[in-house]
């Protein structure tokens, strides 16, 4: 880690034909790697977002949708992850190939998977800020507190647009022949929406830990959880009373039902000790 900026310092922002090879060789190594695990860490921001909602919103219909969301991202990310791993065959070409003698290789259109997975990333950014916000809009709170919990939630647009302005520098990858020079305002970009996904990802746990250490000064901003958990404690408290008055229903039915077959039994047996008697005495 150590030796991993300096040689992306070393080999990029200058023309390829005045890199030291060995140098370029090792950079688009790494950024090979990092092709990779852009997308894995992309889409687990993603489904630890969804796995925070499900938590905070206990509601049924709004949980199964976060599990189909759920799903999607987790295909979408091993399919693209496995597409960028294998983009050119065999893979060595990734970071041996610019020295234009390596032989044959075969590579996928590298300027559509990419165009490709920030496009569908964008779509996946965009559901995820947007499902939320009627859950929000609901919550039982004051509208200073309100406020401060939309504005907390919609912080996620920061990805969205830091992913709109990295499609920009999209339109050089895989076409470049200066790729040490063409790629590193995407590089840069590239960063930046890793960084801002990690740090959307982690704004519950920042304002928990903010709230821990001053309460006095962030209380007033930030401490809308109970309200939130009240919420969900009064969902779930009204499932199960429903629940129970589905059981006692039903207990009250099936009572009901042998209370009246008893009686019916009852009468029956009363109605046919009279014919009993009757037919007995008039026989005397």
């Amino acid at each position: 880690m150590a030796h991993y900026v300096p040689v992306f310092l070393k080999a990029f922002g200058v023309d390829i034909w005045w890199s030291d090879p060995v140098t370029l060789t090792w950079a688009l190594k790494l950024f090979y790697i990092d092709s990779c695990l852009y997308l894995l860490i992309l889409g687990l921001a993603r489904a630890s977002v969804l796995c925070f909602y499900i938590r905070l919103f206990p509601h049924e219909r709004f949980c199964r949708l976060c599990y189909a969301l759920l799903t999607i991202i987790a295909i979408s990310t091993i399919l693209f992850t496995v597409l960028s791993m294998v983009q050119c065959v065999p893979i060595s070409y990734n970071w041996e190939g610019w020295k234009g003698d390596f032989g044959l290789a075969k590579c996928l259109n590298l300027n559509l998977l990419s165009w490709s997975t920030s496009a569908i990333g964008i779509a996946f950014d965009t559901t995820i800020l947007v499902i939320p916000l009627p859950l929000v809009v609901k919550i039982r709170s004051t509208p200073r507190r309100k406020f401060y919990i939309i504005s907390m939630f919609s912080l996620g647009i920061m990805n969205i647009i830091s992913s709109s302005i990295r499609l920009r520098y999209n339109i050089m990858y895989g076409d470049s022949v200066n790729i040490t020079w063409d790629y590193v305002d995407l590089i840069i970009w590239t960063g930046i929406e890793v960084a801002t996904s990690i740090a959307v990802t982690s704004l519950p746990s920042i304002r928990l830990m903010l709230h821990r250490i001053s309460p006095g000064v962030f209380g007033k901003f930030f401490a809308f959880g109970g309200h939130v958990e009240q919420d969900r404690e009064q969902y779930l408290r009204t499932r199960e009373v429903q629940n129970l008055d589905v059981e006692e229903l039903k207990a009250k039915g099936i009572t009901a039902n042998s209370d009246r077959s008893r009686r019916e039994h009852e009468d029956a047996n009363y109605t046919s000790s009279d014919r009993s008697e009757s037919h007995t005495s008039q026989h005397h």
